[in-house]
């Protein structure tokens, strides 16, 4: 049996819990701690109780290193320990970068904070990386974390879904260590199997066996829009043109 939600989002740890949620169709938005790094789960729900207090103020900003790849300047802030790796132009003066990020922020914690609102029923996902080792928390940890999480957003029900590493388990497998009050924790075996990826990468298909569990209500007229927008993908003959579309749009 499917658990549905009004509203699915990522707290982290990485990038790869929101990525994965939008493979699955359980995410169609971003928001603010989707692409960023640092801090861990109890730090992050700290930060989504406060409202976001202090989430990315000027000067709490150091800057890190340069990510060649996606051409981006990485800023830490020290203040909540967040590593802001995918918003800053690179070779660029923090100047001339920081108001539109702060503005990007700002709408995304705004869409967050609202849908939370407006829901009746949450799901908050927590993935720790696959190599990141034996989780930190006991049981008793997770339903504290929990607990201040829902009393933080009462009377919407805001349940939390943990996932962390265990790579003693067959690659793949999985146990569900804690069920119950809105708190799920499952344990897995998800690091991918392909070489020439960072041992970070979790295994989608791993990942997808989880998600399948969880559903979002959506309307009609969304479901419909989602499809169209899905045909117009396949209609772009440029690869280019369409992969962005797609991203745009958050499509698979």
């Amino acid at each position: 049996m499917k658990h549905k939600y009004d509203l699915i989002f990522s707290i982290g740890q990485a990038c790869a819990c929101s990525s994965n949620l939008r493979k699955n169709d359980l995410q169609f938005a971003s928001y603010p701690m989707d692409w960023l790094f640092g801090n861990d789960l109890a730090g992050r729900v700290q930060i989504l109780v406060s409202r976001f207090d202090r989430f990315i103020d000027v000067s709490d900003l150091e800057y890190t290193y340069s990510e060649r790849s996606i051409l981006c300047d990485a800023y830490h802030n020290k203040y909540n320990d967040l590593t802001f790796n995918h918003d800053f132009a690179a070779a660029t003066p923090l100047t001339e970068t920081y108001l539109g990020v702060r503005q990007k922020y700002e709408r995304r914690i705004g869409r967050l904070l609202n849908g939370i609102e407006n829901s009746e029923r949450v799901l908050a996902v927590y993935m720790e990386t696959p190599d990141s080792g034996k989780s930190k928390y006991s049981e008793s940890d997770i339903v504290k974390i929990h607990d201040k999480l829902q009393r933080a957003f009462a009377p919407t029900q805001i349940d939390l879904l943990y996932i962390s590493p265990d790579t003693k388990l067959p690659h793949g497998a999985r146990r569900v260590v804690l069920d119950n009050s809105g708190v799920k924790w499952i344990v897995s075996e998800y690091q991918t199997k392909d070489k020439s990826k960072p041992s970070y990468t979790p295994d989608a298909h791993v990942l997808a066996k989880i998600f399948r569990d969880y559903s979002l209500n959506t309307t009609f007229g969304f479901k419909l829009r989602r499809a169209i927008l899905k045909i117009v993908a396949n209609l772009i003959p440029c690869r280019k043109h369409r992969r962005a579309f797609r991203k745009k749009y958050h499509l698979k």
